[in-house]
């Protein structure tokens, strides 16, 4: 029997891409994204898919499509997990992007291609949709940025450094995945605090004056509210009491501040993730203290290089869009 392929896909409904990627990007081997459906379906599986299934796959406004080959297309193994895997990774750094806006949960598919070209579906299920707060900034994705997203699976993938980043990553995916703003705020302070590497008992200490690094010298007010807030929640108080005005404006104030802090763990998870230089200065955590306590302030600049814009992400929320009832709240509360 000749050889044939099998693939992994993910099928994201309602994300926004410009018109600059037309049909399908090529990425790596074996490794491409398409606008429109990239296997037709036949009948049979049409039926075993279901209506509902067909139709997100079809109303998909991006597929990643991994593929391997193989000589025992008609068997669901651990090759179609291969590819499977691969796919949902991309699927996964396009978090580590930008704020990915979907409508329903991705489709996660299985399949083959036999050799005389025909696709089948082994298996098919859902993967858990990301949750985008209310105010967050709605980005049209273009090709760049899928190439960004790429480029994150691929070191990730090979990345063997630094233990404490799988932690950062799953506080990352805790926090995307919950709809409490001051839950994820909590998680997304979380992230950030794992680079900064303090010693035990002086993380409030060093947050603002370690973070300087990511955000620059001028936001040691709101890298201090931040931690403030995410302290309170991890002992169990009020995280709105952190901030004044009516209950509206308190929640409103959270809400804002939980959308700033996964912005900038997104940023620091990917600039560090991007930059081999800073590998080798976070191979454990030894090395990691070493290099708040033995490099200049100079050297770790430039080591990192350019902090976040800070006042653009501030600015990017999108408040006037919140009234009460998307809190919980009523009118007698603003």
């Amino acid at each position: 029997m000749g050889q044939g392929t099998k693939f992994g896909i993910i099928s994201l409904e309602g994300m926004h891409l410009e018109a600059d990627f037309k049909d399908e990007l090529h990425l790596a081997p074996g490794l491409r994204l398409h606008r429109q459906p990239p296997y037709p379906i036949d009948e049979h599986w049409k039926e075993w898919l279901g209506s509902l299934a067909l139709s997100r796959y079809e109303d998909a406004t991006l597929h990643i499509v991994s593929e391997v080959a193989t000589d025992r297309h008609e068997i669901l193994d651990a090759q179609h997990e291969q590819a499977h895997r691969r796919a949902f990774e991309v699927y996964w750094c396009l978090m580590l992007v930008d704020f990915l806006r979907l409508q329903g949960a991705p489709l996660s598919l299985q399949g083959s291609v036999s050799p005389d070209g025909v696709p089948g579906i082994r298996s098919a299920g859902n993967q858990r949709e990301p949750v985008v707060l209310q105010g967050s900034p709605i980005p049209t994705w273009n090709v760049q940025q899928l190439g960004t997203a790429l480029r994150l699976q691929t070191r990730l993938e090979r990345m063997t450094v630094f233990s404490r980043l799988r932690r950062i990553l799953d506080a990352f995916h805790s926090g995307v995945h919950s709809s409490s703003p001051d839950f994820r705020l909590h998680q997304f302070v979380r992230c950030i605090e794992g680079f900064i590497a303090a010693e035990r008992g002086s993380t409030e200490k060093r947050f603002k004056s370690r973070t300087e690094l990511f955000v620059g010298p001028a936001h040691h007010e709101l890298m201090g509210r931040l931690y403030g807030v995410r302290s309170r929640v991890e002992h169990l108080h009020d995280p709105i009491e952190a901030y004044s005005g009516s209950r509206f404006k308190r929640w409103l104030s959270l809400w804002h501040d939980a959308v700033v802090a996964e912005e900038l763990a997104r940023f620091i998870i990917r600039k560090f993730v991007l930059q081999d230089a800073l590998w080798t200065r976070f191979r454990d955590e030894d090395s990691a203290v070493s290099f708040w306590r033995e490099l200049s302030d100079r050297d770790r600049r430039e080591l990192w290089g350019e902090p976040a814009d800070v006042s653009a992400i501030t600015d990017s929320f999108r408040g006037k869009y919140l009234d009460p009832e998307d809190l919980g709240l009523t009118e007698a509360d603003r």
